[in-house]
Protein backbone atom coordinates (compact mmCIF):
# COMPACT_ATOMS: atom_id res chain seq x y z
CA UNK A 1 0.00 0.00 0.00
CA UNK A 2 1.30 3.61 -0.73
CA UNK A 3 -0.79 6.58 1.00
CA UNK A 4 0.34 9.87 0.38
CA UNK A 5 -1.00 12.84 2.16
CA UNK A 6 -0.93 16.50 1.58
CA UNK A 7 -1.44 19.73 3.86
CA UNK A 8 -1.71 23.13 2.39
CA UNK A 9 0.86 26.02 3.27
CA UNK A 10 -0.52 28.34 5.63
CA UNK A 11 -1.08 32.17 5.27
CA UNK A 12 -0.80 34.51 8.41
CA UNK A 13 -2.20 37.84 7.62
CA UNK A 14 -2.11 39.54 10.99
CA UNK A 15 -1.81 38.23 14.36
CA UNK A 16 1.35 36.41 14.04
CA UNK A 17 3.40 36.17 17.29
CA UNK A 18 0.10 36.58 19.74
CA UNK A 19 -0.34 32.59 19.23
CA UNK A 20 3.40 32.57 20.55
CA UNK A 21 3.38 30.12 23.93
CA UNK A 22 4.97 32.83 26.12
CA UNK A 23 2.05 35.92 25.23
CA UNK A 24 -0.95 33.59 25.52
CA UNK A 25 0.99 32.72 28.96
CA UNK A 26 1.43 36.32 29.86
CA UNK A 27 -2.15 38.03 28.39
CA UNK A 28 -4.78 34.63 27.79
CA UNK A 29 -5.36 35.10 24.62
CA UNK A 30 -4.37 35.40 20.73
CA UNK A 31 -6.20 36.09 17.39
CA UNK A 32 -4.66 35.57 13.80
CA UNK A 33 -6.91 35.90 10.44
CA UNK A 34 -4.99 33.30 7.95
CA UNK A 35 -5.85 30.92 5.05
CA UNK A 36 -4.42 27.97 3.90
CA UNK A 37 -3.37 28.82 0.13
CA UNK A 38 -3.09 26.42 -3.02
CA UNK A 39 1.00 25.22 -2.46
CA UNK A 40 0.98 22.42 -0.15
CA UNK A 41 3.32 19.79 1.29
CA UNK A 42 3.35 15.49 0.96
CA UNK A 43 4.21 12.75 2.70
CA UNK A 44 4.47 9.34 0.73
CA UNK A 45 4.94 6.63 2.79
CA UNK A 46 4.71 2.47 2.40
CA UNK A 47 6.14 -0.42 2.59
CA UNK A 48 8.43 -1.57 0.48
CA UNK A 49 7.13 -3.41 -2.66
CA UNK A 50 9.76 -5.88 -3.33
CA UNK A 51 9.70 -7.46 0.39
CA UNK A 52 11.66 -6.81 3.83
CA UNK A 53 14.52 -8.35 2.75
CA UNK A 54 15.51 -6.02 -0.07
CA UNK A 55 16.53 -2.78 1.46
CA UNK A 56 19.69 -3.18 4.36
CA UNK A 57 17.73 -0.70 6.15
CA UNK A 58 14.25 -0.45 8.33
CA UNK A 59 13.77 2.88 7.13
CA UNK A 60 14.47 4.81 4.32
CA UNK A 61 13.80 8.34 4.44
CA UNK A 62 13.72 10.87 1.65
CA UNK A 63 13.32 14.59 2.17
CA UNK A 64 16.52 17.40 1.46
CA UNK A 65 18.39 14.82 2.13
CA UNK A 66 18.31 10.45 2.49
CA UNK A 67 18.55 8.52 5.62
CA UNK A 68 18.96 4.70 5.59
CA UNK A 69 18.54 3.75 9.57
CA UNK A 70 17.30 0.33 11.50
CA UNK A 71 16.05 1.59 14.32
CA UNK A 72 13.76 5.29 14.98
CA UNK A 73 16.41 6.29 17.24
CA UNK A 74 18.85 6.93 14.77
CA UNK A 75 16.80 9.46 12.26
CA UNK A 76 18.66 12.76 12.37
CA UNK A 77 15.81 14.36 11.31
CA UNK A 78 13.73 15.12 14.69
CA UNK A 79 10.76 16.05 13.00
CA UNK A 80 10.18 12.65 11.58
CA UNK A 81 12.14 10.73 14.44
CA UNK A 82 9.76 12.52 17.22
CA UNK A 83 6.69 11.34 14.97
CA UNK A 84 7.84 8.28 14.64
CA UNK A 85 8.80 7.54 18.36
CA UNK A 86 4.81 8.91 19.29
CA UNK A 87 2.88 6.78 16.52
CA UNK A 88 5.01 3.41 17.09
CA UNK A 89 6.15 3.22 13.43
CA UNK A 90 7.66 0.55 12.40
CA UNK A 91 9.62 -0.27 8.72
CA UNK A 92 8.65 2.04 6.62
CA UNK A 93 10.04 4.17 3.29
CA UNK A 94 9.02 7.97 3.54
CA UNK A 95 9.13 10.66 1.35
CA UNK A 96 9.01 14.29 1.49
CA UNK A 97 7.99 16.72 -1.30
CA UNK A 98 6.48 20.25 -1.80
CA UNK A 99 4.95 22.55 -4.55
CA UNK A 100 7.06 25.24 -3.32
CA UNK A 101 10.57 25.63 -2.05
CA UNK A 102 9.59 26.19 1.99
CA UNK A 103 12.62 25.50 3.85
CA UNK A 104 12.90 28.72 6.01
CA UNK A 105 10.12 29.66 4.29
CA UNK A 106 7.46 31.44 7.12
CA UNK A 107 4.72 29.58 5.36
CA UNK A 108 4.86 26.93 8.55
CA UNK A 109 5.89 23.98 5.91
CA UNK A 110 8.15 22.15 9.08
CA UNK A 111 4.04 21.89 10.45
CA UNK A 112 2.62 20.92 7.48
CA UNK A 113 5.16 17.75 6.79
CA UNK A 114 4.13 16.82 10.47
CA UNK A 115 0.43 16.96 10.06
CA UNK A 116 0.25 15.27 6.42
CA UNK A 117 2.54 12.53 7.98
CA UNK A 118 0.61 11.76 11.25
CA UNK A 119 -2.50 11.79 8.14
CA UNK A 120 -0.27 9.45 5.90
CA UNK A 121 0.14 6.99 9.23
CA UNK A 122 -3.37 6.79 10.51
CA UNK A 123 -4.71 6.45 6.87
CA UNK A 124 -2.28 3.26 6.65
CA UNK A 125 -3.08 2.04 9.69
CA UNK A 126 -7.10 2.52 8.61
CA UNK A 127 -7.55 4.64 11.34
CA UNK A 128 -9.84 7.96 11.48
CA UNK A 129 -8.43 11.08 13.12
CA UNK A 130 -10.29 14.22 13.34
CA UNK A 131 -8.68 17.49 11.60
CA UNK A 132 -8.61 19.22 15.39
CA UNK A 133 -7.33 16.21 16.86
CA UNK A 134 -4.46 16.21 14.01
CA UNK A 135 -3.73 19.74 14.79
CA UNK A 136 -3.47 18.93 18.88
CA UNK A 137 -1.43 15.96 17.69
CA UNK A 138 1.17 17.58 15.75
CA UNK A 139 1.69 20.55 18.19
CA UNK A 140 2.44 18.28 21.05
CA UNK A 141 4.74 16.44 18.90
CA UNK A 142 6.69 19.65 17.06
CA UNK A 143 6.93 21.56 21.00
CA UNK A 144 9.29 18.97 21.44
CA UNK A 145 11.93 20.16 19.55
CA UNK A 146 10.25 23.24 18.53
CA UNK A 147 9.03 24.91 21.93
CA UNK A 148 7.98 28.12 20.83
CA UNK A 149 6.22 27.50 17.84
CA UNK A 150 2.84 29.05 17.49
CA UNK A 151 -0.51 27.79 17.16
CA UNK A 152 -1.65 29.16 14.12
CA UNK A 153 1.43 26.79 12.27
CA UNK A 154 -1.20 24.14 13.06
CA UNK A 155 -4.74 25.59 12.84
CA UNK A 156 -4.27 27.98 10.01
CA UNK A 157 -3.97 24.62 7.85
CA UNK A 158 -7.25 24.04 7.72
CA UNK A 159 -9.73 24.78 5.22
CA UNK A 160 -10.82 28.70 4.44
CA UNK A 161 -10.11 32.20 4.96
CA UNK A 162 -10.67 32.70 9.02
CA UNK A 163 -10.22 34.27 12.47
CA UNK A 164 -9.14 31.66 14.55
CA UNK A 165 -8.82 32.49 18.60
CA UNK A 166 -6.47 31.21 20.59
CA UNK A 167 -5.98 31.13 24.63
CA UNK A 168 -3.70 29.00 26.72
CA UNK A 169 -5.05 26.01 27.16
CA UNK A 170 -8.25 25.54 25.57
CA UNK A 171 -8.74 24.51 21.70
CA UNK A 172 -9.25 27.51 19.56
CA UNK A 173 -12.43 28.95 17.97
CA UNK A 174 -13.00 29.63 14.38
CA UNK A 175 -14.40 32.32 12.13
CA UNK A 176 -14.81 31.80 8.74
CA UNK A 177 -14.92 35.04 6.91
CA UNK A 178 -15.94 35.69 3.24
CA UNK A 179 -13.49 35.97 0.51
CA UNK A 180 -15.24 38.60 -1.60
CA UNK A 181 -12.51 41.23 -1.01
CA UNK A 182 -10.36 39.02 -3.11
CA UNK A 183 -12.18 38.73 -6.38
CA UNK A 184 -10.03 41.80 -7.77
CA UNK A 185 -7.32 41.39 -5.91
CA UNK A 186 -3.91 39.68 -6.99
CA UNK A 187 -1.85 37.99 -4.06
CA UNK A 188 1.44 36.65 -4.50
CA UNK A 189 4.36 35.40 -2.75
CA UNK A 190 7.70 36.63 -3.29
CA UNK A 191 10.70 34.58 -2.64
CA UNK A 192 13.44 36.63 -0.54
CA UNK A 193 16.17 33.97 -1.25
CA UNK A 194 17.13 34.81 2.38
CA UNK A 195 16.64 31.28 4.57
CA UNK A 196 16.74 31.77 8.25
CA UNK A 197 16.04 29.72 12.06
CA UNK A 198 12.79 30.36 12.99
CA UNK A 199 13.67 29.66 16.10
CA UNK A 200 16.45 32.15 16.73
CA UNK A 201 13.75 34.71 15.69
CA UNK A 202 11.20 33.54 18.42
CA UNK A 203 13.41 33.19 20.96
CA UNK A 204 14.09 37.11 20.75
CA UNK A 205 10.33 38.24 20.50
CA UNK A 206 9.30 40.49 22.88
CA UNK A 207 5.72 40.01 23.80
CA UNK A 208 4.45 43.33 24.77
CA UNK A 209 5.64 44.89 21.86
CA UNK A 210 3.10 42.34 20.34
CA UNK A 211 0.15 43.64 21.91
CA UNK A 212 -0.50 46.08 18.90
CA UNK A 213 -1.04 43.33 16.31
CA UNK A 214 -4.57 42.25 18.30
CA UNK A 215 -5.69 45.72 17.33
CA UNK A 216 -4.61 44.91 13.51
CA UNK A 217 -6.33 41.50 13.97
CA UNK A 218 -10.08 43.59 14.37
CA UNK A 219 -9.30 46.14 12.02
CA UNK A 220 -8.60 43.19 9.25
CA UNK A 221 -11.95 41.86 9.96
CA UNK A 222 -13.62 44.75 9.81
CA UNK A 223 -11.89 45.48 6.60
CA UNK A 224 -13.04 41.90 4.91
CA UNK A 225 -16.38 41.90 6.02
CA UNK A 226 -17.36 45.42 4.71
CA UNK A 227 -14.85 44.75 1.80
CA UNK A 228 -13.09 47.89 2.63
CA UNK A 229 -9.88 47.63 0.40
CA UNK A 230 -8.27 50.65 1.66
CA UNK A 231 -8.62 49.46 5.15
CA UNK A 232 -7.27 45.98 4.20
CA UNK A 233 -3.93 47.34 2.49
CA UNK A 234 -3.52 49.91 5.17
CA UNK A 235 -3.77 47.50 7.92
CA UNK A 236 -1.41 44.96 6.07
CA UNK A 237 1.32 47.34 5.83
CA UNK A 238 0.66 48.90 9.66
CA UNK A 239 0.88 45.25 10.87
CA UNK A 240 4.37 44.76 8.86
CA UNK A 241 5.32 48.03 10.50
CA UNK A 242 4.31 46.55 14.20
CA UNK A 243 5.89 43.26 13.60
CA UNK A 244 9.17 44.91 13.13
CA UNK A 245 8.68 46.34 16.64
CA UNK A 246 8.33 42.86 18.16
CA UNK A 247 12.01 42.04 17.63
CA UNK A 248 15.21 43.63 15.96
CA UNK A 249 16.21 40.12 14.39
CA UNK A 250 12.74 40.83 12.14
CA UNK A 251 14.10 42.67 9.49
CA UNK A 252 17.65 43.12 9.78
CA UNK A 253 19.33 41.48 7.21
CA UNK A 254 20.56 44.36 4.43
CA UNK A 255 18.91 42.66 1.62
CA UNK A 256 15.82 41.78 3.30
CA UNK A 257 15.78 45.95 3.79
CA UNK A 258 16.46 46.73 0.15
CA UNK A 259 13.61 44.56 -1.01
CA UNK A 260 11.36 45.89 1.74
CA UNK A 261 12.15 49.35 0.87
CA UNK A 262 11.76 48.50 -3.33
CA UNK A 263 8.11 46.94 -2.38
CA UNK A 264 7.28 49.87 -0.63
CA UNK A 265 8.01 51.84 -3.63
CA UNK A 266 6.33 49.95 -6.27
CA UNK A 267 3.23 51.24 -6.88
CA UNK A 268 1.39 48.43 -8.06
CA UNK A 269 2.06 46.74 -5.08
CA UNK A 270 -0.46 47.82 -2.49
CA UNK A 271 0.54 46.91 0.59
CA UNK A 272 2.93 43.84 1.84
CA UNK A 273 4.54 41.95 4.74
CA UNK A 274 6.81 39.53 6.08
CA UNK A 275 5.21 35.95 6.58
CA UNK A 276 6.54 33.69 9.70
CA UNK A 277 9.09 34.21 12.09
CA UNK A 278 10.80 37.17 10.03
CA UNK A 279 14.13 37.89 8.70
CA UNK A 280 13.94 36.05 5.45
CA UNK A 281 11.49 33.63 3.64
CA UNK A 282 8.85 35.16 1.35
CA UNK A 283 6.74 38.34 1.21
CA UNK A 284 3.43 37.99 0.53
CA UNK A 285 2.18 40.45 -1.80
CA UNK A 286 -1.68 42.47 -2.70
CA UNK A 287 -2.15 43.80 -5.65
CA UNK A 288 -5.18 45.75 -7.92
CA UNK A 289 -5.19 43.13 -9.94
CA UNK A 290 -6.19 39.81 -10.35
CA UNK A 291 -2.83 38.77 -12.08
CA UNK A 292 -0.40 41.84 -12.84
CA UNK A 293 2.01 39.71 -15.30
CA UNK A 294 4.54 42.87 -15.46
CA UNK A 295 5.58 41.80 -11.97
CA UNK A 296 6.92 38.13 -13.08
CA UNK A 297 9.80 40.75 -15.13
CA UNK A 298 10.55 42.73 -12.07
CA UNK A 299 10.90 39.88 -9.64
CA UNK A 300 11.87 36.24 -11.09
CA UNK A 301 11.06 34.65 -7.61
CA UNK A 302 7.40 36.17 -7.29
CA UNK A 303 4.47 33.43 -7.59
CA UNK A 304 0.77 33.84 -7.67
CA UNK A 305 -1.43 31.63 -5.13
CA UNK A 306 -4.79 31.42 -3.97
CA UNK A 307 -6.97 31.01 -0.85
CA UNK A 308 -7.53 26.80 -0.30
CA UNK A 309 -10.83 25.93 0.79
CA UNK A 310 -9.15 22.18 1.11
CA UNK A 311 -7.04 21.16 4.27
CA UNK A 312 -5.29 18.10 4.51
CA UNK A 313 -6.12 15.25 1.60
CA UNK A 314 -4.59 11.76 0.99
CA UNK A 315 -4.71 9.16 -1.68
CA UNK A 316 -4.58 5.59 -1.08
CA UNK A 317 -2.63 2.91 -3.53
Amino acid sequence: MIVTASCPLRISLAGGSTDHPEFLKKYGRGSVISFPCDLRTYSTIHKDVFGSNSLNSNYVLNYSRREEVDTVIEIQNELIRNCFLDLDVEEINLFFTSDVYSSGSGLASSSAYLMSLIKAVYEMRGREILDIELCQKAMQIERIFNPLVGQQDFYGSLGGLKRINFSNDCTPSFKYLSTQIFEDMGIFLLRTGIVRSSTDVLKSINVDNSVPLLIDVDNLELAIETCDQELFHTTINQTWINKKYTSPKICENSELIELDRTLLEDERILSHKLLGAGNGGYFLLFTGKKDDRSLYKDYPMIRKIEISNYGIQTVKL
